[in-house]
């Protein structure tokens, strides 16, 4: 069902857990497939992980779970409860929130930065002219 009630402690713990290995089953590939089963032991637990969970959440980064905590205590202990579910699943306790747009990377800005120096030689400007602290990234003045 994709939705586990147990104990805060627990489902902060197996959380991180479940999202590793679905971030193997996101690779597809048959070392991502053997790797899987050596941590979950049932056939159609790790079928289910590569043929359902992984191209299910294929186009999100990260945070395919969600640990809800649920009113009210363990009679016996009085352990505090939670919810430890996967998010974008049908019947989930709250509908998951829309992806951040991915901004631009250090890479991205660091090939920008690259092209407008070579724009520059090309010109015929030296690399130090116009200055590099007036340029739009003077924080990545140690690429050069």
């Amino acid at each position: 069902h994709e939705r586990i009630v147990t104990t805060t402690q627990k489902a902060k713990t197996v959380a991180p857990v479940a999202e590793k290995l679905i971030t193997l089953a996101k690779l597809g590939t048959l070392a991502s497939i053997q790797r899987s089963a050596r941590f979950v032991r049932e056939k159609a637990m790790v079928t289910k992980l590569h043929g359902v969970l992984g191209p299910r959440y294929e186009d999100r980064h990260g945070g395919y779970t969600r640990v809800l905590k649920v009113s009210g205590h363990r009679q016996g202990d009085a352990a505090d409860m939670s919810v430890v579910e996967f998010v974008g699943r049908t019947g989930e306790m709250r509908p998951a929130r829309p992806g951040r747009p991915q901004g631009r990377g250090l890479k991205d800005v660091v090939d920008e930065y690259r092209r407008e120096e070579e724009e520059r030689i090309g010109k015929g400007l030296k690399v130090g002219e116009k200055g590099l602290e007036r340029t739009r990234h003077p924080g990545l003045a140690w690429l050069w």
